[in-house]
């Protein structure tokens, strides 16, 4: 089970996990189509054995460039995908709070940022990139979505830039409903909900977060015309769900959501807790190997070369 997110042609003012680049996208879906059965999310319990491995694509979040790059390449290959949406922003110019966090990083004219008591260097991509990762995590961990904002818009202010943010034209543009359509039309897409404003549910109360859950399914319906049947949990560590997430996604008829707890799928996973290996820009080729192929199995193990990956440039 892949976990991807944007994809990008040109290069960004630094790197960020969350964007691979299309070439290298376009050789891990060759790979995928030579070596492995690739499988519609939605069929993966009903997938029996095999000696090649089941593969199934996902998409997080649902940035124009999954219609702009990634379709055509799946269509080159004939491989069927999963794209998570984060309703709030499907035709619109912005984008989640951590991609506002990446573009006014990206844009500022600062020379230097402190938080918290660090002081933050931002004189070229790779202090940028160690910024933007160290600050998302930091803002994650406040555990408040509320809070998150609170501070976020103190970061943004510092570096000289107010919210909202406009991402049309950038890395970080969500998708327009007309590509969602497009997308649909291909029968090679299916779509999900992602929450509707891509708040962690555990750090929200769960009333906002049966909220968050409810409307990004209903949207996403709306979008589609199409009944809701998978989700895709935001951030989604074991941590980031939350106790009020699986009652609600099987009261509006979920049949599978997803995680980012690097594993492989089994018999054994829980259909509202299914394991996928998120895969960044940084990945390289033999650590997508050995994911395809289960060489890793050890969720420590995993995460730990995760977080190596996402530093390492």
């Amino acid at each position: 089970m892949l976990c991807y997110h944007g994809v990008v042609r040109e290069k960004m003012p630094f790197g960020d996990f969350c964007f691979i680049p299309e070439d290298r996208f376009r050789k891990h879906m060759a790979y995928v189509a030579r070596h492995c059965n690739i499988v519609r999310l939605r069929d993966l319990p009903d997938v029996g054995s095999s000696k090649r491995p089941n593969v199934a694509i996902t998409f997080d979040d649902g940035y124009q460039s999954n219609h702009d790059l990634a379709l055509p390449v799946l269509q080159e290959f004939g491989l069927p995908a999963t794209v998570f949406l984060n309703t709030a922003y499907i035709g619109t110019c912005r984008a989640p709070w951590f991609c506002d966090l990446i573009e006014a990083l990206s844009t500022t004219k600062v020379t230097s940022l402190t938080y918290q008591g660090r002081e933050y260097a931002l004189t070229n991509r790779a202090n940028r990139r160690f910024a933007s990762e160290d600050l998302q995590k930091k803002l994650k961990a406040l555990r408040s979505h509320d809070l998150l904002e609170e501070k976020l818009n103190s970061i943004v202010g510092e570096l000289g830039v107010s919210r909202p943010i406009d991402h049309a034209g950038k890395p970080t543009e969500i998708l327009d409903k007309t590509s969602v359509v497009r997308m649909q039309v291909s029968g090679l897409i299916d779509f999900g909900g992602h929450t509707h404003s891509h708040k962690i549910l555990a750090h929200v109360p769960e009333d906002t977060a049966a909220a968050e859950i409810e409307t990004s399914l209903r949207l996403t319906q709306e979008l589609t015309n199409a009944p809701q049947e998978l989700f895709a949990y935001p951030n989604g560590g074991p941590g980031d769900i939350g106790s009020a997430a699986e009652r609600v996604l099987r009261k509006n008829g979920i049949s599978l959501a997803v995680t980012t707890s690097p594993k492989h799928y089994s018999r054994q996973s829980r259909n509202l807790r299914v394991p996928r290996y998120p895969i960044g820009g940084h990945i390289s080729d033999a650590w997508f190997r050995a994911f395809i192929w289960g060489q890793f199995q050890h969720y420590g193990s995993v995460r730990k070369l995760l977080k190596g990956a996402r530093a390492s440039s």
